[in-house]
């Protein structure tokens, strides 16, 4: 599916196939087709066939029924830093679902967002970014850190829009957690340490 004029990060997009790219400037949500990085008229509009976070170009072409070429599985070299951030959000995983460490664990999720930053293609960033913040949001209300949690309810809050459109159904609970993050179920749970990860926010 080619551009037949140019796309800004939250635009809907007429509906159509699109091509998979591990690097895509939109994604599918709520039968919408948004876009999540610019496009400019006569670009390929992809989407991604798999959601997986971190992955090495062999690990995201078991996903699929054909070799993917695009420029994240040329390059080599991007395989070491989805294996380090594998191994970081794995890490941090632990803390949270043994219940310990709560603060460390939130260190280290802050340290995965400056990594995917500066080391992963900006498409690739935009494409992970919800997914990211919401699990950081919920390791910072796990921590207790309240002020922290606000922050990334307000970047939830963009990148939610950006990717589902501003009449998501979820905005509502999320502007409730900008306001008061102590409302969400996982702060109730700060005491018994339980497990935190994996969930919706």
């Amino acid at each position: 599916m080619i551009a037949d004029k140019e796309y800004k990060q939250g635009d809907i997009i007429a509906d159509g196939d699109c091509s998979h790219s591990c690097l895509p400037n939109a994604i599918k949500a709520r039968n919408k087709l948004m876009c999540i990085s610019p496009v400019d008229i006569g670009e390929e509009i992809t989407i991604s066939y798999n959601d997986n976070l971190f992955l090495s170009a062999e690990e995201r072409n078991k996903h699929y029924d054909f070799i993917c070429k695009c420029k994240l599985c040329r390059d080599e070299s991007m395989d070491k830093h989805m294996k380090h951030l594998s191994d970081m959000y794995n890490m941090m995983t632990v803390f949270c679902n043994k219940g310990i460490l709560a603060d460390v664990a939130l260190d280290i999720m802050k340290d995965i967002i400056d990594y995917s930053i500066k080391n992963l293609p900006e498409k690739y960033v935009n494409f992970i970014s919800k997914q990211i913040i919401s699990d950081a949001f919920q390791v910072a209300v796990f921590a207790g850190e309240v002020d922290i949690a606000k922050k990334y309810a307000k970047e939830l809050l963009m990148w939610t829009i950006i990717q589902e459109g501003d009449d998501s159904p979820v905005l509502e609970e999320i502007n409730m957690y900008i306001e008061d993050p102590t409302k969400h179920v996982l702060y109730k749970k700060i005491e018994n340490k339980e497990s935190v990860v994996g969930g919706s926010s």
